[in-house]
């Protein structure tokens, strides 16, 4: 679940700084039950923004039970340019036992990610006093789906593997095992600008750990798009101009690149471009009807949309189906 410790699997990728969103700020609430050698309660907060191609973050992680009580607060730095990004998290956390015995820790952690249209990668290491930690991810991901691999160790050494599903845009469900006999399963239901999930965790030795998050978001206002480029000119005998439109119609909403969404006919660059952000921010569109809520988007401009694009199949017929 969530932790601070790398070990446990699924949780660490919401604390690495090279792989948060960098398609919106945000602020995530939650309270999670846990039995590790006794029922643990666990609060976390935390909270991530960007300016142009840095983001800063914060994390505070409280667990105020009666045996055991625990404190965790940091820091995350990220720098993202491309399909690369670094980040650096420095974490502090204190330790309070019943009988009054208290330990100060420190940890810092140096990751790095890579992004390609499909597959993913990502490591990080860390370090404690007498520790040393390490966390690696790599994976695949289509429309619907994302299957991934991941490796890590702080206490222990585990690995585990797992997809993610989307129903639509709005749900999604993930499961994930793990070589310490774990299962971890997820469901996820956004709606701008909320967002609710639930975690749970199924041991064969432990009892049910659960976990629910509310996550606030806004649009990053600093998100970098691609750059515009001009139209190629060539040049021909006789004194004709000719432009070279690569663009062909219909085209691909879900793979178009800037340029292709902007060069749509009969359509106000404004709204275009909220087309693009929307689907930067929540990922393919499964259909035309998350198009039809955008601001700006009428009956008359969804249909000169539909005939200049596709959503699916390439001839297009099988949205309209």
């Amino acid at each position: 679940m969530i932790s601070s410790d790398a070990s446990v699997a699924g949780s660490f990728d919401l604390i690495n700084p090279s792989r948060q969103p960098k398609e919106y700020d945000y602020l995530r609430l939650g309270i999670v039950n846990r039995f590790l050698s006794m029922d643990m309660t666990e609060f976390i907060a935390q909270g991530n923004t960007h300016i142009k191609d840095f983001s800063a973050g914060g994390i505070i992680l409280c667990s105020p039970n009666p045996v055991l009580s625990r404190l965790s607060a940091g820091t995350s730095f990220g720098y993202e340019r491309g399909n690369i990004s670094l980040g650096i998290l420095g974490l502090a956390e204190t330790e309070r036992y019943s009988d009054g015995v208290t330990e100060l820790k420190g940890k810092i952690i140096f990751s790095t990610a890579v992004k390609a249209e499909r597959f993913f990668a990502s490591t990080s290491y860390g370090f404690t006093e007498d520790n040393f930690i390490y966390y690696m991810q790599t994976g695949f991901q289509d429309r619907n789906m994302k299957l991934f691999l991941q490796a890590s160790k702080e206490n222990v050494f585990v690995i585990s593997g797992g997809m993610v599903f989307a129903f639509d845009e709005r749900f999604k469900m993930g499961i994930l095992g793990d070589t310490e006999k774990r299962i971890i399963y997820s469901l996820e239901a956004d709606k701008n600008p909320y967002r609710v999930e639930y975690r749970g965790m199924v041991h064969t030795d432990l009892p049910l750990s659960n976990g629910i998050y509310l996550t606030l978001y806004s649009g990053n206002k600093y998100l970098r798009l691609h750059e515009i480029k001009t139209n190629k000119v060539k040049f021909e005998f006789g004194g004709k101009i000719k432009i070279e439109e690569n663009l062909e119609y219909p085209i691909d909403l879900n793979r178009c690149s800037y340029d292709d969404m902007m060069n749509i006919k009969d359509i106000s660059r404004q709204i275009l471009r909220r087309i693009y952000v929307n689907r930067l921010m929540y990922g393919d569109y499964i259909d035309y009807s998350r198009i039809d809520s955008i601001a700006g988007v009428g009956k008359k401009t969804l249909e000169r949309i539909k005939e200049q694009t596709y959503i699916g199949e390439e001839n297009g017929k099988d949205e309209e189906e």
